[in-house]
């Protein structure tokens, strides 16, 4: 594991993938944020911000979040299933 400054501010969870950074979560009203950066040997350059939303455009809400590799899971109210976003795909 290697340590690298960055800018984002809050995440809730971290996935990686090949010299490839995902930033979920934030303060505020960038509860539903994605920052994206590429892994240099020294930080995390940003390459741009998304909102997560389910699948049908509303946005997430109140969360649960977790991560681990390139995949960031996201249970949502009423807190009965799981949705997966892999960096990799």
């Amino acid at each position: 594991m290697r340590v690298r400054p960055n800018t984002v501010r809050g995440a809730k969870a971290v996935a990686v993938h090949e010299g490839r950074g995902a930033f979920f979560g934030g303060y505020g009203d960038e509860q539903d944020r994605i920052a994206y950066g590429e892994l240099t040997d020294t930080t995390v350059e940003p390459t741009g911000v998304a909102v997560l939303t389910r699948p049908d455009g509303t946005p997430v809400g109140r969360h649960r979040v977790l991560a681990r590799g390139s995949r960031i899971h996201v249970q949502d109210e009423p807190f009965t299933e799981w949705a997966v976003w892999d960096l990799s795909g």
